[in-house]
C-alpha cells in the first residue's frame, strides 16, 4: 500500500484514470443497487420453490 501512495505522490494521478472513476462510481445509485437486491431475492426465492 505504500508503494501505491509513494508512486501517486510522485507521479500524480493519470487524469484518465480519474475519469474512468468517475463513471464507475455513477453506477452505484440507490436505484441500481435496489435492483440488485431485489434481483438477488428472487433468485433466492426461486430456488428455494425448486427445493
Amino acid at each position: 500500500m505504500a508503494k501505491i501512495i509513494k508512486e501517486l505522490k510522485e507521479n500524480g494521478y493519470d487524469p484518465r484514470l480519474k475519469e474512468e472513476a468517475k463513471k464507475h462510481a455513477r453506477e452505484f445509485t440507490f436505484d441500481n443497487l435496489a435492483k440488485r437486491v431485489l434481483e438477488a431475492c428472487k433468485k433466492i426465492s426461486e430456488e428455494r420453490i425448486k427445493h
